[in-house]
């Protein structure tokens, strides 16, 4: 997709779609350009991207750049909103992005809830592997981490995760991180869960090599 195109797909308020093997190549490259792949946003429900590969610039830092992202505008992977329940992203390849490979941004008063990203692959992402706020319920198994150097200076998140709550289940990942300085393989912070809704952190494999790294760091609400 042309860099001035963005997103490649938008799946704006679309329900009930699969998108099997398909590749997707965005060639922006610089912070005025774009780089999303596939985009949801306004409730964007029950669809599956399965077995995709989707590519983005590795080395651009601009909040244009995720190869799927849940959020309220077509321009930032960062706004709020409910931008999709009960979608599945399995099998597929997300290479760069610098906001992550998989970008999913709520609010505190519209969490998206359901949502399953299993056997994954994470590839050359620049700062965060995954990046993901306000969510709810969530499913992330299975999926592979080749968190990379990319600069001295950038503390990198394979997993960045902060207020998500109620269900949460993060699993049998592998996760890579090779940080220049400080590295986290799963930082989960402020999240709200009870003995009823557990979140759950089980059975990953987490490697982090830098100056400072934890392989997992928990914070509560």
């Amino acid at each position: 997709f042309p860099s001035h195109d963005t997103p490649g797909i938008n799946l704006n308020g679309t329900d009930y779609l699969t998108i099997n093997n398909l590749r997707i190549i965005c060639t922006g490259t610089a912070t005025t350009e774009y780089g999303m792949g596939i985009h949801f946003m306004n409730r964007a429900d029950s669809n599956t991207i399965n077995g995709c590969y989707i590519y983005t610039d590795t080395t651009t830092t601009g909040t244009t750049f995720s190869p799927i992202s849940m959020s309220g505008s077509i321009s930032s992977v960062l706004t709020g909103g409910d931008n999709g329940n009960y979608n599945t992203i399995s099998g597929c390849t997300l290479v760069g992005g610098y906001y992550g490979g998989f970008t999913a941004y709520g609010t505190t008063a519209a969490k998206p809830i359901g949502n399953r990203i299993i056997n994954n692959t994470f590839y050359r992402q620049y700062y965060y592997g995954t990046y993901m706020y306000y969510q709810k319920g969530f499913t992330f198994t299975g999926n592979t981490f080749n968190h990379r150097f990319t600069s001295p200076s950038v503390t990198q998140y394979s997993m960045y995760i902060l207020y998500s709550d109620t269900g949460c289940v993060i699993g049998e990942n592998t996760i890579y991180n090779y940080a220049g300085t400080t590295g986290y393989g799963i930082y989960f912070a402020y999240g709200l869960a009870s003995s009823s809704t557990p979140n759950i952190i089980r059975n990953n494999m987490v490697s982090c090599i830098g100056n400072s790294t934890s392989g997992v760091y928990r914070d509560w609400e």
